[in-house]
């Protein structure tokens, strides 16, 4: 690599030999033999270097040549003449071909990648992908590739984002559409049986981010593509966490704790609100109700129902709970929740793949906070309250879900660990 960055004598003075002419034209074609035309890593950045060959060349051309015509015999002038275009053919040559090759450097780190496959190097295979995707984002072998990377690796959701890309921005042949097919039918079958599988298990919040992921992708398949068994899973994965809040207001019930009880009898209503008509069972919910009305028949007057919050438009980008404004945990007076704008959008325009990746940042953090306060709830009902006050304030960090309840159990929470 020495060669290639020295720096070239045509600055100088003139040569005054033919000897030394000869010499400067080895010195070029020597470094012209060492840029690399195979190597995807160094094909863009030797086309370079050979474009400055190709200027020293030139600089050779019409200031050495013109010199030594007057200062070296004929013959010495036209063996040097002839020396000059044989070098400078070779140049071209090589300029040539790695202007060729830096069309095709995201195939070539594709075939890098497939190597890597072969040998089941997965971390190479994913950088040499992810070079080839740098230099085209549309190559659809590498995309391909990408995605069934992503899909080993259980990042559902991006998966979605390079499908999307496939079928609406890549150009394909026949052997990629039957490729595509054949994943998206793998891609559907392991997302339903994961998802049932957390259903069966009782991780409904789980369940309810895969379902919903796979809600996603059937939206983005011809409508004839997916049945309803994903629906029909969403609804069992909402049902579940519904039965959770409400699991944990009677086991508090039945330890003589009417204000947590309380605390998660409101937000099972909430959260049946929010999802109205997809949860359909209110008998625990009255139950649980009728029972903090008959604790409270000693007081001065019975417990007022709390008003229900007002469910926003359900979207259709997802059907998890709508994000409530979450309240300050040290603020005590008792309010009514209110239902919340939903989120503006930025007044300037954006594009399509912006607004797109923006809605795909509020869905997952959504389901990481409802997923949170499902481990948090777990943990209060096996009356591990530290652990259940630590998992209950990340989420309040991310506080898209939970608001005013939320606060409330988290002030509980920190009365039970400081008594």
């Amino acid at each position: 690599m020495l060669l290639l960055t020295q720096v070239s004598p045509l600055s100088a003075q003139h040569c005054r030999s033919r000897a030394e002419a000869d010499s400067l034209l080895e010195d070029i074609r020597l470094r012209v033999s060492q840029l690399n035309n195979s190597d995807p890593e160094l094909i863009s950045l030797h086309y370079l270097f050979a474009g400055d060959l190709q200027k020293e060349l030139k600089r050779f051309n019409d200031n050495e040549l013109p010199y030594l015509y007057d200062h070296i015999s004929a013959s010495d002038y036209y063996a040097l003449l002839r020396h000059y275009d044989r070098v400078s053919y070779y140049a071209r040559n090589v300029r040539d071909t790695l202007n060729e090759r830096r069309q095709k450097v995201d195939s070539l780190f594709y075939v890098l990648a497939v190597n890597e496959m072969m040998f089941d190097n997965r971390q190479d295979a994913e950088y040499y992908t992810d070079r080839a995707l740098e230099y085209n984002r549309l190559n659809p072998d590498a995309l391909l590739l990408k995605v069934k990377l992503l899909y080993d690796n259980n990042q559902f959701n991006e998966c979605l984002d390079l499908i999307h890309l496939l079928y609406n921005e890549a150009t394909l042949d026949r052997e990629h559409e039957m490729q595509i097919s054949d994943f998206t039918i793998l891609f559907y079958n392991k997302l339903y049986s994961t998802g049932d599988s957390l259903v069966k298990m009782g991780h409904s919040a789980e369940a309810l981010e895969v379902f919903t992921t796979l809600e996603q992708f059937c939206h983005n398949m011809p409508s004839n593509y997916c049945n309803d068994d994903y629906y029909k899973g969403i609804l069992r994965s909402k049902t579940g966490v519904f039965n959770s809040y409400l699991a944990v207001a009677e086991a508090a019930l039945r330890r003589g704790n009417a204000d947590m009880a309380r605390l998660f009898w409101e937000y099972a209503l909430q959260y049946k609100e929010t999802n109205e008509g997809e949860i359909l069972d209110e008998a625990a919910l009255l139950a649980v109700e009728e029972e903090l009305r008959r604790l409270h028949t000693s007081s001065t007057s019975a417990p007022q129902k709390p008003q229900p919050v007002e469910p926003e438009p359900r979207r259709e980008e997802s059907n998890a709970p709508t994000p409530q404004e979450p309240q300050s945990v040290e603020s005590e007076p008792r309010r009514e929740s209110a239902p919340q704008e939903p989120h503006s959008v930025e007044a300037e325009p954006r594009s399509d793949a912006s607004r797109e990746s923006a809605l795909q940042k509020e869905r997952e953090l959504n389901l990481e906070c409802e997923r949170l306060l499902v481990e948090g709830i777990d943990y209060c009902y096996k009356e591990e309250y530290e652990k259940a006050f630590e998992v209950l304030s990340k989420a309040k960090v991310i506080g898209t879900c939970g608001g005013e309840i939320l606060d409330k159990l988290l002030r509980s929470l920190k009365q039970i660990l400081e008594d």
